[in-house]
């Protein structure tokens, strides 16, 4: 899958995410810029940056409910879903870890 067939995919997403009002956290290496915080309220997102010299991974995951789902763009879309209460316990206590220590973009973009 090309970047462009990627980035389709996901603006789709973020667009089903926003007409069922769902509201997503994501912890992320990306710059925050002004124009990323605007899109990410019209989509719902509350957003959290981590330096990529601490923590980088190359896929995505997604809790929901009891599932996981882990989505790599390298090489085409590949996912995995798990449903697995234990392993969901335990990446969601990651994620709280990872975003009680990530920073708030809006100091970020503040300091710009």
């Amino acid at each position: 899958m090309s970047t462009d067939e990627t980035q389709q995919l996901i603006q789709k997403q973020r667009e089903q995410q926003m007409l069922l009002g769902i509201k997503v956290r994501v912890i992320s290496p990306a710059p925050i810029t002004p124009e990323l915080l605007e899109q990410d309220k019209k989509f719902y997102i509350e957003r959290r940056y981590i330096d990529p010299s601490f923590f980088s991974v190359p896929s995505q995951i997604v809790i929901y409910g009891k599932k996981i789902g882990i989505v790599s763009y390298t090489d085409g879309t590949n996912t995995s879903i798990l449903n697995n209460e234990e392993v969901n316990i335990t990446l969601q206590s990651i994620f709280e870890l990872l975003w009680k220590t990530a920073k708030d973009p809006k100091i970020i973009v503040a300091e710009l």
